[in-house]
């Protein structure tokens, strides 16, 4: 598997991939094409966890014990872009729910490192609502950057609702003077 450590490439792909020959890795690539800008952004909402609000306690106090997560954030419905976008700071970096860098030249082995680590603080907790994961890429055949956005939408009925969203833009539109006449005209 070429993201495992130590993977070494054949000769002929080391020119295409940007490597010295002989090196063999390919920290910060992302499906060949795309080199990896700083690494990946981890983010979430999180809710505090209160006191469950039942009409039976005898009900809740013989099958639920704990606390209960309140639906401020609750995402019953496929959220709209808009909505994915937009980062309530009254739910981010929380002290147990902090952000975090996955930095960009790191090894594979680092990497699940600081991923176990996260599992075993439970970074993703049940009081976690929304998770965003970004990551910047550059094209370098096409002069493109990228920002992808992956959003997980949490709601308290166990489903996660997932979206993907790319946006890109091109470093260098237009290759002469006169495409931006043509631009401003149009």
């Amino acid at each position: 598997c070429p993201e495992q450590d130590g993977v070494t490439w054949p000769s002929s792909a080391e020119k295409f991939i940007g490597i010295q020959p002989g090196e063999g890795t390919v920290q910060g690539k992302y499906l060949l094409f795309h080199d990896i800008v700083a690494g990946v952004r981890l983010r979430q909402e999180r809710v505090d966890a209160v006191d469950c609000s039942v009409k039976d306690e005898d009900v809740e106090q013989a099958m639920h014990r704990g606390k209960c997560v309140p639906s401020a954030l609750d995402y019953w419905l496929i959220p709209e872009l808009t909505q994915a976008f937009k980062m309530s700071t009254t739910y981010t970096n929380t002290d147990e729910g902090k952000d975090q860098l996955l930095l960009n030249r790191w090894d594979q082995s680092k990497v699940r490192e600081k991923l176990r680590d996260l599992e075993n603080a439970m970074w993703f907790s049940p009081s976690t609502a929304k998770v965003e994961i970004t990551f910047v890429t550059y094209n370098a055949h096409q002069d493109l950057v990228t920002s992808t956005y992956v959003f997980f939408f949490l709601n308290t009925g166990g489903h996660i609702h997932k979206i993907v969203e790319p946006v890109s833009f091109f470093l260098h539109p237009y290759d002469q003077a006169i495409d931006y006449i043509f631009d401003i005209f149009w």
